[in-house]
């Protein structure tokens, strides 16, 4: 068996022995927690050279929060994104950008050190769920056979490796999956020493669980898991009314942090909806997200940065059916193992950290199923398997070595699967190359992938993906505008016109767009028509160098001289480095010389 009850071996040791016994075990002890070091590191060494992808450029690459500590204030009081006026509030993460900040202190803006501090991230968080099994699994002790390669040990493995966290560990932007999951693990791990190790660890524990709220939302779940941490461990001295008293400064940091983002948001809860589904269709669709969420940990084959909606609307329909049939067998397997406390906290450390992905908003926005989501429950995972694998009954004198070599080619798959993972996310066209392949009924993919391909200069290939993401979701504003924009630098300017007019039918509060649009009008002769959308995006956003750029240059056409120097002058100042502003402001100032 691979878990045994304490045993008592080292009572048997003779006494001159004790010494070189608790330095031998010492060691023992340290050898699995640098094991799962370096196969954290080995299976993501690769993704260290990979580049910024997807939102890795607006949240860190454009960020002007990270380049200056002064701005620590407005991170702390202010929603995620406000540093891009054109974004609206929709979280409170502030230390995701302390974590960035640093970084960036350390390493400016070399992707090599963002993917190390993720991955430093992961690597200690597997340690963490080593130092949880263990904790938990503190009854048994591992036989002579097993005494390094513990339950625990490979549980921790097992998370090291799953190529489920690809997403959150290669992506940068996944900083904020990792760090909050780091400091939850930290917290629960403290609160479970706590009973024990007296009150200093509690008040870490606190300390960490506020830290994780400050990183994201689910962190928010902790307190529950501790009373079900409780309730499992602690059940003949469990009693809700007694136990209050624990949870009480718990429920008071959660207060402050909701506090602190009702300053920040305006309110608790983002609140759109792309997709109308009534309760009925809501609920369809949560059973297929769930057992879909449980299918990926068991089998993380087939892995995309982006999973499209296709909204269920009837429980007869196949996927409907077959969803509801799983979850009715993991509610069933639920109620079998309530009394087993491992294996039923194992489980609830996989739902309910889930829980806040199923708000409404989530499963009609774009983040309807993403990867990612699942690195914390996933650490409930790993426990519940290699539990439940150690008790299959197998012949007694092969079930250690049977059950080994099935670990042992698990790790090795999913390792092998992690390393050729993160492959895919080195740079944007490998990735959103991938997510087309993967996912070709995605809108989002395509459009990506048009973007990545109009940064690149291949302008008629990105117009292509534009044009398929459009005929997938013809409404979408900025599909349109990307399209508007990429027929321009090919030359089709009367197609570009077409398309910015459908933007602005769509949304016509964009300013850019009426830029490009005032562009059109200028290079047609139009200068009226081309002052009065240049004057629209500066009312729109009076920061926006192009457009007083492009209306200095409107102005100059209609020899309006102190107008342009005006518009010259203020492009300047809202982009100091561009050099044909300056130039255009130093042509007007001759032009007002000359008689």
């Amino acid at each position: 068996m691979i878990l045994d009850n304490k045993n008592n071996d080292e009572k048997n040791l003779p006494e001159d022995a004790m010494g070189g016994y608790v330095h031998h075990s010492r060691l023992f002890s340290l050898l699995p927690v640098l094991i799962i070091l370096i196969v954290s590191f080995s299976v993501y060494f690769n993704a260290l050279f990979n580049e910024f992808v997807y939102d890795d450029l607006p949240n860190v690459v454009e960020n002007p929060w990270i380049k200056d500590f002064n701005n620590i204030q407005q991170i702390f009081t202010t929603y995620f994104s406000a540093f891009d006026p054109n974004t609206a509030a929709s979280y409170y993460r502030p230390l995701i950008h302390i974590i960035d900040m640093f970084t960036y202190a350390v390493f400016g803006l070399n992707p090599f050190g963002f993917h190390l501090v993720n991955i430093l991230f992961h690597a200690c968080t597997s340690i963490l769920v080593f130092s949880i099994a263990k904790k938990m699994l503190s009854e048994f002790q591992p036989s002579a056979y097993a005494r390094v390669f513990s339950p625990a040990f490979l549980m921790a493995l097992l998370f090291a490796v799953h190529p489920i966290h690809t997403e959150a560990v290669t992506w940068v932007s996944g900083i904020t999956d990792l760090s909050y999951t780091f400091f939850y693990l930290l917290s629960l791990y403290l609160y479970m020493r706590s009973e024990t190790g007296g009150r200093i660890n509690y008040y870490l524990s606190l300390v960490s669980f506020f830290l994780s709220t400050l990183c994201k939302e689910p962190a928010l779940t902790l307190p529950f898991i501790l009373i079900i941490y409780d309730y499992s461990f602690n059940k003949m001295d469990f009693r809700l009314t007694r136990r209050t008293v624990r949870y009480l400064p718990y429920m008071v940091l959660m207060a402050i942090y909701f506090v602190l983002r009702l300053n920040a948001l305006g309110r608790f809860a983002q609140g759109y909806s792309s997709i109308d589904l009534n309760t009925y269709q809501y609920v369809i669709n949560l059973i297929f997200l769930f057992s879909q969420y449980i299918q990926k940990l068991i089998l993380p084959f087939n892995l995309s940065a982006i999973y499209s909606l296709h909204p269920l609307t009837s429980i007869l329909q196949p996927k409907s059916m077959i969803s509801l049939v799983f979850s009715l067998g993991i509610v069933a397997f639920a109620y079998r193992i309530r009394k087993d406390k491992i294996l039923f906290f194992s489980l609830c450390l996989i739902v309910i950290p889930l829980l806040p992905t199923f708000f409404l908003a989530q499963i009609a926005g774009k983040s309807v199923f993403a990867e990612r989501y699942l690195y914390l429950p996933s650490s409930g995972f790993v426990i519940l398997l290699v539990l439940l694998l150690a008790r299959i009954r197998l012949p007694v004198h092969f079930q250690n070595t049977i059950l080994a070599s099935v670990l042992l080619i698990l790790t090795l798959s999913y390792a092998t699967g992690t390393v050729i993972r993160n492959m895919v996310w080195e740079n944007n066209y490998t990735l959103w190359t991938d997510a087309v392949k993967k996912d070709p009924d995605s809108a989002i993919a395509h459009s990506y992938l048009g973007r990545t391909l109009y940064a690149s200069g291949k302008i008629k290939e990105a117009i292509d993906q534009y044009q398929q993401a459009l005929n997938l979701n013809p409404n979408d504003e900025d599909i349109n505008a990307n399209l508007g924009a990429a027929y321009l630098l090919d030359g089709r300017a009367k197609e570009a016109f077409v398309q910015f007019q459908t933007v602005l039918r769509i949304n016509p509060n964009i300013p850019e767009v009426h830029i490009n649009l005032a562009n059109i009008y200028i290079n047609y002769g139009l200068i009226d028509e081309a002052i009065v959308h240049y004057q629209i995006a500066l009312k729109l956003n009076p920061s926006l160098a192009p457009a007083y750029n492009g209306l200095g240059i409107a102005y100059i056409k209609k020899r309006m001289i102190v107008e342009a120097i005006e518009n010259f002058s203020s492009a300047v100042r809202f982009d100091s480095n561009n050099r044909d502003y300056y130039n255009n402001l130093m042509k007007a100032y001759e032009m007002r010389k000359k008689p």
